[in-house]
């Protein structure tokens, strides 16, 4: 058991040194992005993570005396299939969160045509390395690593923590980043136990992004659609709102517990 433990020990200090890394040297990174102009840094700053993170991988993976096809990270012939089903699975999703607002909240969907669809699809290329990175970052090396010491509920809960703490660094409130990306972060868990590898939480990602870009939720990104009150909101309706949210983050959750609870008695395909 005291043996246990300090592997065990070991394994979280390990995962977390990673995170913390990957976060730091993200952060630094920004201030290269900010050299360029302002429509090239979001995919600038996804490239610059995505190596940061595959460098991280490769340096962890070295001590371990372990290579990225050890880990699962390698091409398949249905990696492509698999990106395409979390796209799917992802922009389902927000679709049904954004009905919801519309149908309970009072909100509604007007275009803007001050956006044209080649300046929309340009700016959202950048949601594929910037999903990646996060997914490689935070669902590759530290979650196989916690998940084959630990098992799937202490990764699952610490790897949520760690993401939420990851947006907190980027400004993000912290119960915002809990109910938030914390409460993704399970449902991303969950994906990548589904499938054993990084596509489908990827695909999901790009597309959790991509809907909530589409229609104005990020409003650091252009969007083709504006999702807005019909009049101007009081009180009632902004709480209405945040009710509505909240409800659907919860049943998200629920069901990303219920199937963790699932496929606690598996081992996930990849492994290092």
């Amino acid at each position: 058991m005291p043996f246990t433990k300090h592997i065990s020990a070991k394994t979280i200090t390990s995962a977390v040194l990673f995170c913390m890394l990957f976060t730091i040297f993200l952060v630094l990174g920004a201030f290269i992005k900010n050299l360029f102009p302002l429509r090239f840094q979001s995919l600038l700053y996804g490239i610059l993570g995505t190596i940061i993170a595959l460098a991280l991988t490769a340096v962890f993976l070295k001590f371990h005396k372990k290579s990225f096809a050890q880990m699962g990270l390698v091409w398949q012939r249905n990696t492509i299939k698999k990106f395409a089903t979390g796209f799917a699975i992802g922009f389902g999703i927000i679709s049904a969160v954004i009905l919801s607002l519309i149908g309970f909240a009072g909100l509604t969907i007007t275009s803007n045509p001050s956006v044209s669809i080649t300046h929309f699809f340009l700016a959202m290329v950048a949601f594929i390395p910037l999903a990646f990175m996060e997914e490689l970052a935070f669902r590759g090396y530290p979650f196989i690593k916690l998940n084959q010491t630990i098992g799937i509920w202490g990764t699952q809960i610490i790897i949520a923590l760690l993401f939420a703490g990851y947006h907190v660094a980027g400004g993000m409130p912290l119960l915002s980043a809990l109910m938030g990306p914390g409460i993704w972060a399970f449902v991303f868990g969950v994906a990548l136990l589904h499938s054993g590898g990084l596509a489908l939480p990827t695909g999901m990602h790009v597309a959790a992004n991509f809907t909530q870009a589409l229609v104005g939720i990020k409003t650091d990104f252009p969007s083709l659609l504006t999702l807005d009150y019909k009049i101007p909101p009081d009180a009632a309706a902004l709480q209405q709102t945040e009710m509505v949210g909240s409800i659907f983050q919860i049943i998200m959750l629920v069901v990303a517990l219920f199937l963790t609870h699932r496929f606690s008695t598996r081992r996930v395909a990849m492994s290092i």
